[in-house]
């Protein structure tokens, strides 16, 4: 195990160094099933992750901050969290075993009763459910921390579970977005968006400055967010 959190420990400096981020942690260099990784830690862990999100919002309390949350489930065929929220599957991460579950999400068979009181198949959805916790729990620091109102919240899929390299419907993803302080509730709309949109909305929405000769492909939906539903894309 000493390798494998030497490796992982080269792999986060690599990144920090490669786009400049200040902060790096609970990532995975690959998909978490891939061959090179032992057997017991081949599962991705997001109990781990989203603990480590979950830090950040404490440590980074008093804003801004920009938190990354990309998830690995649901992903592929294999939806179900049978072995990735076992107790050996909660205690695997690329950087070696944990000592104890961090415990900032629910047991798998907790999920699996919540599922089937609501007329749900667990086998089909137990990972989309517990991604619901981890968002859940983020949701709950934000308001803990004092920056619930004022934090933007993306939630969106890069792809559908079919059609991945087809344009046809494999890009037709959700997408939420929330900022209680300025954008209004329960708004919806079918404009053409699309993720390489975000850098510049964002960017519109913080005042913060482009600069010049930087390669941006998208165009700001700020506009949509505050409430222009002539927005098209």
């Amino acid at each position: 195990m000493a390798e494998i959190s030497a490796g992982h420990e080269a792999f986060v400096k690599e990144v920090k160094e490669l786009y400049q981020w200040d902060y790096v942690e609970r990532v995975y260099s690959e998909n978490a099933d891939a061959y090179f990784f032992p057997p017991q830690l081949r599962g991705f862990n997001l109990d781990w992750c989203t603990h480590g999100a979950l830090e950040f919002i404490e440590e980074n309390r008093h804003p801004p901050f920009l938190l990354y949350f990309p998830l690995n489930i649901p992903h592929g065929s294999s939806g179900t969290g049978t072995h990735r929220f076992s107790r050996d599957g909660r205690l695997g991460t690329p950087a070696g075993i944990l000592d104890e579950i961090p415990g900032v999400l629910p047991d798998i068979e907790d999920v699996h009763k919540q599922i089937t009181a609501a007329g749900g198949n667990p086998r089909q959805t137990d990972s989309l459910t517990m991604v619901d916790h981890a968002l859940g729990a983020i949701d709950k620091k934000l308001r803990e921390t004092g920056n619930f109102e004022n934090t933007i919240f993306v939630y969106l899929s890069d792809h559908q579970l079919v059609a991945k390299n087809t344009p046809h419907e494999g890009a037709r993803v959700p997408c939420v977005i929330r900022w209680p302080e300025r954008i209004k509730k329960q708004c919806r709309t079918d404009a053409l968006c699309a993720n390489i949109d975000l850098v510049p909305t964002l960017a519109q929405i913080v005042g913060a400055v482009i600069p010049n000769g930087t390669a941006i492909n998208g165009e700001s939906f700020a506009p949509l967010l505050f409430g222009d539903l002539r927005f098209r894309g």
